[in-house]
């Protein structure tokens, strides 16, 4: 009877050691998908539709749309269709101009005569605004215009206007100079990247205000300078180079993560509330952060790679002379034989850009051999 036991007891001693053994190599195979390089699963590779032979080094801007790419020389705007066909040209009468496009407006800032100038997508002025002094910058963001300017000689103003071009509301600064908006969805915070120069040591500010210039709080980065903030929601993300907080609208921190590394790239993909980044250190990462700031993929990538882009819920990583596709496995695996400058992402295509011109490629099937 005892040895009838001892065996059984052996048994089941047996099954949960090797029940054990086979958790710890699901537990070790799942964290090596986290962290392996960028296999090749390619199931898509890249086709050539058309190209257009411009030198892209005469033109000192590009924008890419569904219907139309925009290109800025020096004293024009040209819009071309994806055939390569001009379908109208803006004359630019500004003196040293900037041009900057958002979703539905291109921008003309006039810098030393303090005028801004709004033109549809067919090139057409839509409005203007004087400001009477000289401007530093504009920049679109959701359904407005940040406008930078000064107050006096040394105080910075942020102006908000709509993008029917009515003033909706301005922020002074009364230290610091505003290197970064942005506007919350309702319309009612502006959120702040300020550098503040005012003592010997050189400070970073994450700044909120109502948009009717309000500061509702402020707070201090110590030793290190934030490179971008945005709204996700409600919700506050300061970035500086080693470093992502998120915050909430009253300042409480949500959480923190250093990055060991260089943050080289970072995207925030709306839609899916995650944020994307790619960072080096001794090697190079692409890394998905959910909102809650847990990690949802992290791969080590190509050293090569400069660039994010996200489309839907693709991801794409371009080199020098590489892009690659990423969804939850690599889908795409492309080398291109030029050195590329940019990449527009639409929904069936990618606009390659390169020095030598514009290449229009269409994403299609791998062919099985």
């Amino acid at each position: 009877m005892r040895d009838s036991r001892t065996k059984r007891h052996s048994k089941r001693l047996q099954f949960f050691v090797l029940l054990f053994f086979l958790l710890i190599l699901i537990a070790s195979s799942k964290m090596f998908n986290i962290d392996r390089l960028l296999l090749n699963n390619s199931t898509k590779t890249l086709e050539l539709m058309s190209s257009m032979n411009i030198d892209m080094n005469k033109y000192s801007g590009i924008k890419i749309y569904d219907d139309e790419i925009l290109i800025v020389s020096p004293n024009k705007i040209i819009s071309l269709d994806y055939n390569g066909t001009v379908k109208w040209k803006k004359d630019i009468k500004a003196i040293n101009p900037i041009v900057r496009f958002g979703m539905h407006n291109i921008y003309i800032l006039d810098s030393i005569n303090g005028q801004v100038i709004a033109l549809d997508l067919n090139g057409e002025e839509i409005w203007r605004y004087d400001f009477k002094k000289s401007i530093e910058d504009i920049i679109e963001k959701g359904d407005c215009l940040i406008v930078f300017t000064k107050a006096g000689e040394k105080k910075d103003q942020i102006n908000i206007f709509d993008l029917k071009g009515d003033l909706v509301g301005n922020i002074i600064l009364e230290q610091g100079i505003a290197l970064d908006c942005d506007i919350s969805n309702d319309k009612k915070k502006v959120l702040i990247n300020v550098l503040d120069l005012s003592d010997e040591k050189i400070k970073s500010k994450v700044a909120l205000y109502s948009i009717n210039g309000y500061e509702i709080w402020e707070q201090d980065v110590e030793n290190d300078i934030i490179s971008k903030i945005n709204f996700i929601d409600d919700k506050i993300l300061s970035v500086t180079k080693s470093d992502i907080k998120l915050l909430n609208s009253k300042q409480k921190l949500l959480w923190d993560r250093g990055i060991d590394g260089e943050i080289i790239d970072l995207n925030i993909d709306i839609e899916n509330k995650q944020i994307i980044l790619l960072y080096a250190g001794n090697k190079k990462y692409l890394e998905v952060i959910s909102i809650n700031g847990r990690t949802k993929m992290k791969k080590e990538v190509d050293k090569n790679i400069k660039k994010i882009y996200i489309r839907d819920s693709n991801i794409y990583l371009v080199g020098d002379k590489k892009i690659y596709g990423i969804s939850k496995d690599v889908f795409l695996d492309y080398n291109i034989s030029e050195k590329i400058k940019s990449v527009g992402v639409l929904k069936d295509k990618l606009i390659v850009i390169t020095n030598e011109g514009i290449k229009i490629m269409k994403l299609v099937n791998l062919k099985s051999n």
